[in-house]
Order: structure tokens, then sequence, then C-alpha cells
């Protein structure tokens, strides 16, 4: 759905109609790497305004698939270039029942340019960043805003 600001404002002399892209809905939330979902906690919901979705679920993972890193598929592909913000932009996440090292100091969810894969990787003892793997039974909450392709 799309809604119209009627006389919005001005700016640089121009008064009118603006169109605002506006968008609520829910997707499925799929894992890459063989991970899966129980389907009873698969569901996310987002909003889209222009070019920026806010997107959350809370999902739990019924199959680890060993080692395989947690991937998450996004309903909406992000912007193709770093011409906005950088290269990636991160979400808020917490998790249950998910095996990270003990000596982590952060664990952020990201997405990175030209994707609808968002990833999560945490931090341990000042050492490069390292993706985080699916636990079964584990829950993940997360909430991630970025922009999206044009």
């Amino acid at each position: 759905m799309s809604g119209l600001i009627n006389s919005a404002g001005s700016k640089s002399g121009v008064i009118g109609t603006t169109e605002l892209d506006y968008e609520e809905g829910t997707w499925t939330v799929t894992c890459n790497n063989g991970v899966t979902l129980y389907s009873n906690t698969d569901l996310g919901s987002y909003t889209k305004i222009g070019r920026m979705v806010t997107c959350g679920a809370q999902v739990r993972v019924s199959n680890d698939n060993s080692e395989a890193a947690l991937q998450f598929n996004m309903p909406f592909l992000s912007r193709t270039t770093s011409e906005d913000s950088g290269n990636h932009t991160a979400g808020s996440l917490r998790i249950y029942n998910i095996d990270i090292d003990s000596d982590s100091e952060w664990m952020s969810a990201y997405i990175g340019n030209n994707t609808v894969i968002m990833e999560f990787v945490y931090n341990r003892d000042a050492t490069a960043s390292q993706t985080a793997h699916g636990t079964t039974g584990g829950y993940i909450m997360f909430s991630i805003t970025y922009p999206t392709a044009l």
C-alpha cells in the first residue's frame, strides 16, 4: 500500500504533493546452509518506508546442520552499493540457547550490499568477527533496519 502526503511543505519553492512509499507485511524467515527453523516460529514482520525497511522476528532453530552459519533470508534486497551509510548495516539481537564462545565480547546481526542474506556474527577477545552457528532448539530474536536497493 502507498499513501500520499498532500501539501507536505516546501523545499526550494516547491509546494505540492509528495508520494510516500509505505508497506507493512510478514514473510517466512528461512535459513541458508541447511539450517531449518520450527515452522511455528518462523514468521517475521516488516515495515518499509521509502528505501528503508525495518524487519524483526523471533525464530527457533529446528536443525542446526552441524557447523552451518546462521544466515537468514530477508524480505528485500539490500542496497547495491555503498553510496549511503557504508558497506554494512548492523541490527540488534537476543539469543537463548545458542552456543557461542564464552569469551565473546559482542554479537550482532548484519546485512551487506546487494543481498537478501542477514548473518549473525560475534567477536571474542579482540579477534576478527566470527560467524555464529545454529544450535538445535536455540532462539534468536532480531531487529534490523537497512536501505533497500533502488
